[in-house]
């Protein structure tokens, strides 16, 4: 799972690099199954922003169009690991506006209502101008009771928080660590059953 910032400042070059060395991860057929991506701040030209079409891009990385291996999701669900994992991602859009309905938005989309790991850009509990100290997304969590929740965005506050029924993971990239963080899911109990979340020396930790 990729979660948004994948380009610097709306930068093509950056989006079609990564893009690239999917392709080549794919082939290889040794890291992963499936990738889910979804979009963050920097993955937009703000002044042009008809010169990035992010589903293009990433559909670029898929060898077989017949079984699409890489997925960009905005405000979408995807089954993956033979249907038995779902994951649901959201927009920038949404995470910026902090427009998070389970009404308009999960429902029409995942009827049953079960999400399985919730891919935002931004972490829960942020205070909004629009919501007062209200996160809508903290909500949608709850009412979901999604298992796992990961996002990225804040560099300095990478790491795992454990609450009633979900794990939470910040998973932003650690430039002193470099390192990924690694999740385990079991898709029977629905649960995370191990988080690796290496931090850096400086790093506020997440709760």
């Amino acid at each position: 799972m990729h979660l948004g910032d994948v380009a610097n400042r709306g930068n093509l070059k950056d989006i079609r690099s990564f893009t690239k060395w999917l392709k080549t991860q794919q082939r290889k057929q040794q890291y992963y199954v499936d990738v889910v991506i979804i979009e963050g701040n920097h993955d937009r030209n703000i002044r042009h922003p008809h010169l990035m079409d992010l589903r293009y891009e990433y559909q670029q990385a898929d060898d077989d169009d017949d079984h699409r291996r890489v997925h960009f999701l905005q405000h979408q669900a995807v089954d993956v690991v033979k249907n038995r994992l779902r994951l649901y991602g959201a927009s920038w859009n949404s995470c910026q506006r902090n427009q998070f309905s389970l009404e308009d938005d999960i429902l029409p989309k995942v009827p049953d209502g079960r999400v399985d790991i919730l891919l935002t850009h931004v972490r829960p509990g942020v205070k909004s101008s629009r919501t007062s100290d209200v996160c809508l997304l903290f909500q949608l969590t709850r009412q979901l009771k999604v298992p796992c929740h990961v996002f990225g965005h804040t560099h300095r506050e990478r790491g795992v928080s454990v609450g009633r029924n979900t794990v939470s993971i910040n998973c932003a990239t650690s430039a002193a660590t470099g390192l990924p963080v690694v999740v385990d899911f079991c898709p029977k109990l629905r649960r995370v059953t191990m988080a690796h979340c290496p931090l850096e020396e400086r790093c506020f930790f997440y709760r």
